[in-house]
């Protein structure tokens, strides 16, 4: 059945435009059916929970063909993967698995739809993904329609909605290391305002989602340590609703800040805890906060970064476009401030300063990774929702406020949607059939028929997707090599000892060099195969042998596995 359906959808490339037009055409109705309907009301549960699948619906409807891809967009989508696969195996972060930059969080998020039964895969990942960009929607619809009703939360989320569902940038289709933190960054901003509006005069902060809001925003640095930054202003923005609580004593405000600050450290406390008892400490420091550090001691300047994130952004234009809805609002925004100085909002303060915060955020590590540019989707979103609920208010008549807010949703919307309809339906048509049919490579299928129950597998070189097509958990803490070739103050004291330490505790059944011609990053034998590594030349002279040296792949068993012939 599945054989058909791919080979009728390589034939019928039609069938992409038609799902997304129909899912389009359903949320415009139900925004404009709100819109017009609920004013400044929040309208009923029900309401909200029907968005939700709205916004889901489009999503789905939108990027559905890259779940079904069976190749890595992304390297670094297979290191998690590769790190899921492994936390199955060992569940203990920095035991069996060193994220590099990355922290235990974006890995450990793939494992729910896998015990779900989903395998451990392109498809779990991405899917995984989709669905934390529908939580940070949804997030960002439930603030809004707090903050001005549910007329302008289904508007203001129409550019986040838009750039999402037509984005067909790789690097933001993958599962990337920042889907987690931008789903955990809407949803305590969220958190924090349910709070503020369900609390009665002289009483405390409801205690469920204020401690909640802390929870979420403590994960934020587990997910990535370069979220740190924003968990702060986050907490900032919390302490200032506190602060601000006219109705309370001061000792009272003081209380509420406390509490905030414990739920969130709560988090950093329960990992350290797990970190101490499992005698992880110097992996978690040497791997996870010493290496942070060098990555972002680079010698590439913030000039040169802002260079390199314009010609990604540059590729296909999905970025800039989105841009361009937050950029018309906040535009006008100011204009009107300039008429007529106000009182800004708390959401328009705090969505500017926590905008700030994403721009310093991005720019810090001085990579120019296009992926960073996801930081500041959210933060987008949540300062032009506050200017646009502004300025809808301050017109005085229906005719301009819907004139304002049809020019906002063709801006932000409409110019992403245009975009994306210039492009051809996905890179999968064409393919289905194809990958559903080849979805490994000719050494890890030879790896698969070798394999047994409790066997791991170790990669030198960047290839993660070895583990994804071999389903086999990792035998070194790092999934990729990078570590142990790339020069650094960490290479020779820390990072190829613990290799080596690694592969004579779990003594992998399998051994894979993933340098040679054609391979992702290292490509040169003679630079970077395993022989440069004298240590782990003698080491898998002795204990494995060659069965197969296909494309850049080399592939070596362990000798007391090789049949007797």
């Amino acid at each position: 059945m599945l054989k058909e359906l791919f080979r009728w959808l390589d034939a019928h490339p039609g069938s992409f435009w038609a799902l997304a037009t129909f899912a389009t055409a359903l949320a415009g109705i139900w925004i404009f059916w709100g819109f017009t309907r609920h004013g400044t009301s929040m309208g009923s549960r029900w309401h909200a929970a029907i968005t939700g699948l709205v916004l889901l619906t489009t999503l789905l409807a939108w990027r559905w063909p890259p779940l079904l891809g069976v190749r890595e967009l992304n390297p670094d989508e297979g290191q998690f993967i590769a790190g899921a696969i492994t936390l199955g195996a060992d569940p203990v972060f920095w035991r069996s698995v060193d994220g590099t930059t990355s922290g235990p969080l974006n890995f450990y998020v793939l494992l729910p739809t896998h015990w779900l039964g989903i395998p451990q895969d392109f498809f779990n990942a991405r899917l995984t993904g989709l669905l934390l960009i529908w939580g940070t929607l949804w997030a960002g619809y439930a603030l809004f329609r707090r903050a001005y009703g549910n007329a302008i939360g289904l508007v203001a989320v129409v550019p986040g909605l838009a750039f999402f569902s037509g984005t067909i940038d790789p690097d933001f289709i993958h599962y990337t290391s920042e889907h987690l933190s931008l789903c955990l960054m809407m949803v305590s901003g969220w958190l924090l305002w349910k709070a503020r509006g369900d609390t009665r005069t002289g009483h405390g902060f409801p205690r469920v989602s204020w401690v909640l809001a802390g929870i979420f925003m403590g994960m934020l640095p587990w997910a990535k340590l370069q979220s740190s930054l924003i968990a702060a202003a986050l907490a900032l923005f919390g302490t200032v609703l506190a602060f601000t609580r006219t109705d309370l004593p001061w000792a009272q405000r003081l209380r509420e800040v406390a509490v905030l600050a414990a739920a969130s450290l709560s988090i950093t406390a329960t990992f350290l805890g797990m970190i101490l008892f499992t005698g992880q400490w110097e992996h978690f420091y040497r791997g996870y906060l010493e290496n942070n550090l060098i990555y972002a001691s680079s010698t590439f300047t913030i000039p040169e970064a802002i260079e390199k994130f314009s010609r990604a952004a540059r590729l296909t234009g999905g970025y800039p476009v989105f841009l361009a809805g937050p950029i018309f609002i906040l535009g006008l925004g100011t204009l009107a401030c300039a008429a007529k100085p106000g009182r800004p909002h708390p959401l328009a303060w705090s969505g500017a300063f926590l905008t700030l915060t994403s721009i310093i955020t991005v720019l810090a590590p001085r990579q120019g990774f296009q992926h960073y540019l996801l930081y500041m989707v959210p933060p987008l979103m949540w300062w032009s929702a506050a200017v646009l609920a502004g300025l809808h208010a301050s017109l005085p008549d229906a005719r301009r406020r819907i004139t304002l807010v049809l020019a906002f949703i063709l801006v932000g919307g409409g110019l992403s949607i245009s975009l994306r309809s210039s492009y051809s339906p996905s890179y999968m048509y064409g393919h289905f059939l194809e990958s559903w049919r080849n979805p490994h490579r000719e050494a890890n299928r030879l790896i698969r028929q070798h394999r047994q129950p409790g066997d791991r597998i170790a990669v030198w070189g960047w290839d993660n997707q070895v583990y994804v097509e071999t389903q086999l958990p990792q035998a070194t803490r790092e999934s990729h090599s990078t570590r142990q070739l790339w020069d650094s103050p960490q290479r020779d004291s820390y990072y190829r000892p613990r290799y080596l330490a690694d592969l004579a505790a779990n003594s992998p059944a399998f051994f894979v060099d993933a340098v040679g011609p054609d391979a992702f990053h290292f490509n040169d034998r003679e630079e970077s195969g395993h022989e440069t590594f004298e240590e782990l030349r003698l080491y898998i002279a002795e204990h494995y042998t060659l069965i197969d040296d296909s494309g850049p792949l080399r592939v070596y068993l362990r000798k007391d596995r090789v049949p007797v012939s």
